[in-house]
């Protein structure tokens, strides 16, 4: 009877017999626990003796046993790493769909096409109202046409840089289904809306991440707020009168600006819904401090015509009370953010969301500062 050798093994390291002693268990690897296969991915590692070798650096010798092989442990642990290293890149890229396609989403859909491979990230699909705004920019396979369909393109994040009336509309329907990310989060505002997301985010497992903007000191505020420790907080926003896009009355006092103009002073909640494209520095300022919130926190919204490119954030912090001296914890901040002439949003900003973007992963099923 003809007896034929595997296929992987080794002539001069034959399987060791059963009497052999056996290698130390805390360095035996298998191939599906050390090189996990990706979808679609044809070749594979075998469990085979060979292998077991080749992730211990272990050499059977002639005689039974096993004895450690420095040079070889060495080798192998290279070859092992870089098959693993391969393996992770070959690993399925986070999908990111963008919802509006003005300068943010365009900037946002650009930085993913250009520097998605080494982020991990891949777009998944663009939509805008108006699609022709994507023609020459945009892979027609990647525009989504109806925005009803988003699931259909199978997203790990969707991001919306739209307008508020988008997550009022969709907002729960995106975060049953994925991580989401709001770039209008002036909507939350609406007591109810920031309820029901908070709920959808609970009980979807997924997260309603805030990218702080133009916020500075966001996670400092949030720190506070965690601590029981934020007693006031007031934001001060100053913008050229052709930057902003308002509603109502503070529209028609914007567009009598002679000089410089205080439009509106008092609770955020109240600006949101004239101010919805503006003050999203300010909602998420809201959401940081949430001992306060949309109630507590102060905005303050100013015109003027004198800075035509530069959009500039004043933070005004208050904390606790010493009780012996009487000294109040404060901290004032100030940012001169550069802007083109009658944009929303300010140069430096955009660096800010791609970097809050990178940060959506993880956080599970809360809502989430980013």
């Amino acid at each position: 009877m003809m007896m034929t050798s595997h296929p992987l093994s080794e002539p001069n390291h034959p399987l060791p017999h059963p009497g052999a002693a056996k290698p130390p268990t805390d360095l035996l690897r298998t191939d599906t626990a050390i090189l996990r296969r990706p979808p679609g991915l044809r070749t594979h590692f075998r469990a085979s003796a060979p292998l077991l070798h080749v992730t211990s650096g272990l050499i059977p010798p002639r005689g039974g046993g096993w004895a450690p092989s420095t040079d070889r442990r060495k080798k192998c642990s290279s070859l092992v790493l870089s098959k693993l290293k391969k393996l992770r890149s070959m690993e399925a890229k986070r999908r990111i769909g963008i919802v509006g396609f003005g300068h943010v989403g365009h900037y946002l859909a650009q930085k993913i096409l250009e520097e998605g491979e080494k982020s991990g990230l891949e777009l998944a699909f663009v939509w805008n109202r108006t699609m022709k705004k994507m023609d020459g920019v945009i892979d027609p396979r990647l525009q989504l046409h109806r925005l009803s369909e988003f699931q259909t393109r199978q997203v790990d994040l969707i991001v919306e840089v739209a307008h508020p009336d988008i997550t009022r509309d969709y907002g729960e329907h995106f975060l049953s289904a994925a991580n989401v990310m709001i770039g209008s989060p002036t909507v939350l505002s609406d007591p109810d809306i920031e309820s029901r997301l908070r709920e959808t985010a609970t009980t979807s497992g997924h997260t309603l991440y805030v990218p702080s903007g133009a916020l500075w000191g966001g996670e400092d505020i949030q720190r506070m707020a965690d601590r029981g420790t934020l007693k006031g907080l007031r934001i001060t926003m100053t913008k050229h009168p052709d930057s902003l896009q308002l509603k109502g009355e503070l529209a028609q006092k914007n567009q009598s600006v002679d000089g410089r103009t205080i439009l509106y002073e008092g609770p955020v909640r109240g600006l949101c819904p004239v101010a919805p494209n503006n003050v999203n520095t300010m909602a998420a300022a809201c959401m940081a401090a949430h001992t306060l919130g949309f109630d507590g926190v102060i905005g303050v919204l100013v015109a003027d015509p004198r800075i035509p490119d530069w959009h500039l954030v004043d933070i005004e912090v208050t904390g606790t009370k010493n009780k012996e001296t009487g000294q109040v914890f404060s901290v004032t901040t100030k940012r001169c953010n550069p802007a083109e002439v009658g944009r929303v949003t300010g140069s430096a900003t955009f660096l800010s969301f791609w970097s809050s973007l990178l940060g959506c992963t993880g956080h599970g099923g809360r809502v989430y500062l980013c």
